[in-house]
């Protein structure tokens, strides 16, 4: 503890791994350890959020008491750690309804930005209230656009059934609707696959007209895009899939003989195109996140919901950006 107010960095972060190491036996510790949440340097903030984890819930008394009757300086810092440590289980109610309150008040003021371009899917604005009962996506709230962000970097939580046995859920962002599109981003379970994909996407465009599928993985190259239309997939590429091409060029495809390094000898199949980049077929088909801006058209707020009934959205620890 003596060691968090030392004056290098680098002895202040190792104070807090000790800490860490001591879990719940440190608790007398965490009204030193929670102003670190906010600390200038990113890894000491890292090093704090997971000392105050492994602290875990038996600091919880204080830090509530720290939220009703100060001192002031440390009640924002006290929210953060309740929400590390317990998610909404452990926040007070009135805290639950004033954050409510924000979140409807900034929703109303949210400035559209660029979005991840990693895995996501898109469904037209006019239609996407369809995509909750195709996905299986359950009580959902409204949430900023940071907010949604933020909480796909958290999004698993693991829930215990009657005998005791864990199983994982996921929550799930859709945006708000940009330039008359509502993105959809599940990075784990899209990451993971848990979804049949060409299923997913023909439950979707059965309910909202229309879905697309977009995912590209920096490690390997691999690229993925599909449209489908009225429950069926109507055109996809996969790189390093087999097939690598689906369906039938769309309007707007190049043809392989329009790049001048086109070689007719090469074994192509015969509806290949020049489509193979996830970012060009997004911009295309929807749009392309990495260049939502102040230009965007934004409508509407976006949400946050659960893959499993009557979860809710407690079992979800991790202070939001809001």
């Amino acid at each position: 503890m003596a060691a968090l107010s030392h004056p290098m960095k680098e002895i202040r972060q190792q104070a807090l791994w000790g800490l860490q190491n001591l879990g719940a036996s440190a608790a007398i510790a965490v009204m030193d350890v929670i102003p670190f949440l906010a600390d200038a340097d990113n890894y000491t903030r890292y090093q704090a959020e997971k000392t105050v984890r492994a602290i875990g819930r038996q600091a919880g008394p204080e830090l509530r008491d720290i939220r009703r009757e100060g001192p002031a300086h440390l009640r924002r810092h006290a929210l953060n750690a309740l929400a590390l440590i317990g998610g909404e289980a452990e926040i007070g109610e009135r805290d639950l309804h004033v954050l409510e309150r924000l979140v409807r008040i900034k929703s109303a003021q949210d400035i559209p930005e660029s979005l991840p371009e990693y895995r996501w899917l898109a469904v037209p604005g006019a239609t996407y209230e369809g995509l909750f009962a195709a996905m299986g996506l359950h009580d959902r709230r409204p949430c900023t656009v940071a907010m949604g962000l933020a909480a796909m970097e958290n999004d698993v939580a693991l829930v215990a059934d009657s005998e005791g046995a864990e199983r994982a859920v996921y929550r799930v962002f859709v945006t708000p609707e940009l330039d008359g599109w509502r993105l959809v981003y599940a990075d784990t379970p899209l990451w993971e696959m848990h979804w049949d994909v060409d299923g997913l996407l023909g439950r979707i465009s059965a309910a909202c007209g229309q879905a697309q599928f977009f995912f590209q993985d920096d490690h390997s190259d691999s690229m993925v895009w599909s449209l489908a239309v009225d429950g069926e997939v109507r055109r996809s590429y996969w790189r390093y899939g087999e097939p690598e091409w689906r369906g039938e060029p769309l309007d707007w495809e190049e043809p392989l003989s329009a790049d001048p390094d086109f070689d007719p000898d090469d074994d192509q199949a015969s509806n290949a195109t020049q489509a193979s980049s996830v970012d060009s077929a997004a911009d295309e088909l929807s749009l392309d996140p990495t260049g939502v801006g102040e230009h965007t058209s934004m409508r509407g707020h976006g949400w946050l919901a659960i893959t499993e009934e009557g979860v809710g959205h407690r079992p979800f620890t991790g202070a939001l950006r809001i």
